[in-house]
């Protein structure tokens, strides 16, 4: 299975280029599932019902958030009715919404780091348990880890090394050209 991430959608300008661009993408490199970071979609502080059925609606199959999940008021109760736009699952079992989906056969998995960002529950405790869960269900799992340190970036891969498909970093803006595929197997 060929999965594509689209990471970090940020205001209009990105929302445009998924929206103009992912169904021709997605055919080009033959993607057979899509996931869509769009927690900056709304103008770069979380996302809105209408931005997030856009995504879905252009190619996304799931979308996951970060931080900035409750920046646009009124997003809650979308949350609440959907398991295709996730919000870090280490948040309080209390929010609304999910952080974990299964989709085509694909676990998506989405958590926030704890550098700055102050989670409710530690990253590495809530994969344990998510991953674990995941895996009963299907061996494709992928995480988009939102986190901001570096140091967090390296580490989360390298614990969940061969127990999932790929853990892919979202949240500070900057590309970087450090993709590597792991002695377990797990793309990072």
């Amino acid at each position: 299975m060929r999965i594509l991430f689209v990471a970090d959608v940020f205001g209009a300008p990105g929302r445009r280029a998924v929206e103009t661009r992912l169904t021709s993408l997605r055919e080009e490199l033959g993607a057979d599932f899509c996931i869509v970071n769009g927690e900056n979609a709304a103008a770069g502080r979380g996302i809105t019902p209408k931005i997030a059925n856009s995504l879905l609606a252009a190619g996304a199959d799931v979308i996951t958030l970060g931080n900035w999940t409750w920046g646009q008021a009124g997003f809650a109760p979308y949350l609440s009715g959907t398991d295709r736009v996730l919000r870090p699952a280490n948040l309080s079992p209390r929010t609304p919404g999910v952080g974990m989906t299964i989709q085509k056969g694909v676990a998506v998995i989405n958590l926030l780091g704890i550098f700055s960002l102050t989670p409710y529950e530690n990253p590495f405790l809530a994969a344990d348990r998510l991953v674990e869960e995941a895996r009963r269900s299907t061996p494709i799992v992928v995480v988009d880890f939102h986190a901001e340190a570096t140091s967090e970036k390296v580490a989360f891969p390298r614990y969940l090394d061969g127990r999932v498909t790929a853990v892919l970093g979202t949240h500070t803006h900057v590309q970087t050209n450090d993709a590597r595929i792991l002695a377990g197997g797990t793309a990072a």
